[in-house]
C-alpha cells in the first residue's frame, strides 16, 4: 500500500499513482500547498472600559469578561440605565424593591407559597359565606372575597345570565322583570316542573340533572320573563323541550 509523501503522514495515498492522501490533496487544491499555511496571528483587542486584553468572544467583543459581568454595557448613553424601582406584589400587595429589568410580580413569601407543587405549601382562604377554610395554590388579593364551590352554586344569578334573558326578551318583545333563579327554585321546592322529579341542588351546570330556569310559555311563543312564567326544571328536560309550549 502506497503512503502519503508528506513527512509524518501515515495515511494511504488516494491511489497507487497519486502522491498525496485525501486530506493533503484537498489542502493542495484549496490553498495551493499540501501543508496548510500557519494561521495569521490574531489582533489584540483591548477592553474599552479597563484596557485589559480580551482573550475570548467574537471579533466584535468590546469588553473583557469581568467588565461584561459587571454590566458595564448599561452605561452606554444610547441605552437608558435601568435602576431600582418599587412595584406592588400581585398577590399580597406588598412593596417589592428590585432592579427594573427583573420585572418581578410577587414578593419572596408569595413566591415560596406559589411553588406548592414542589414544596407542598399551600395558602388557606376562608369562605365569606359559610366560614369554611380551603387550601389554595397561592395567596391572592381576592382571598378576602373567597367563596367555596358549594356557596358559589347557591349564589344568585350572575349578570351574564340576566343579560341573556334580557336580550331574548328584547328580541321577542316580551315582558321582562329581573328574576332570581334561586328564589324560583326554592319556591318550587327543587322539583322539576316538566317531569315532576326532584332536582338535586348539589349538581351544577353543565350536569344534565342540574337545576335550570324554564319558561312555562316560551319567550318565542309570546311568554314573559317573570316569576309567574318561570319554574324549576332539569337541564336535560329544559333542553329536550326546547320552545314547545307543552
Amino acid at each position: 500500500m502506497k503512503l502519503c509523501d508528506i513527512d509524518g503522514c501515515e495515511r494511504p495515498a488516494r491511489s497507487q499513482s497519486a502522491a498525496l492522501c485525501g486530506t493533503h490533496y484537498t489542502r493542495w487544491i484549496r490553498y495551493g500547498a499540501a501543508v496548510a499555511p500557519a494561521p495569521a496571528p490574531r489582533k489584540k483587542r483591548l477592553c474599552i472600559h479597563c484596557g485589559s486584553v480580551v482573550t475570548s468572544g467574537k471579533a466584535t467583543t468590546k469588553y473583557c469578561s469581568d467588565c461584561a459581568k459587571k454590566r458595564v454595557w448599561n452605561a452606554n448613553p444610547r441605552r437608558p440605565r435601568r435602576g431600582v424601582v418599587e412595584t406592588e406584589c400581585t398577590y399580597c400587595a406588598a412593596v417589592i424593591r428590585d432592579l427594573q429589568w427583573r420585572n418581578r410580580k410577587c414578593c419572596d413569601e408569595c413566591a415560596k407559597s406559589r411553588d406548592w407543587s414542589r414544596t407542598g405549601l399551600k395558602a388557606t382562604a376562608t369562605c365569606v359565606s359559610c366560614g369554611k377554610e380551603a387550601r389554595r395554590g397561592a395567596p391572592r388579593k381576592t382571598d378576602q372575597d373567597y367563596m367555596c364551590r358549594e356557596c358559589r352554586r347557591k349564589r344568585p344569578s350572575t349578570p351574564r345570565s340576566v343579560g341573556g334573558h334580557l336580550a331574548r326578551a328584547r328580541l321577542y318583545k316580551a315582558e321582562y322583570e329581573p328574576v332570581d333563579k334561586m328564589r324560583v327554585f326554592e319556591r318550587d321546592g327543587w322539583k322539576c316542573g316538566i317531569c315532576g322529579e326532584a332536582v338535586d341542588k348539589d349538581l351544577a351546570w353543565p350536569h344534565r340533572a342540574s337545576a335550570s330556569l324554564d319558561h312555562v310559555v316560551p319567550l318565542s311563543q309570546g311568554g314573559a320573563h317573570t316569576y309567574s312564567n318561570t319554574r324549576c326544571s332539569h337541564l336535560s328536560c329544559n333542553t329536550q323541550r326546547g320552545n314547545r309550549s307543552a
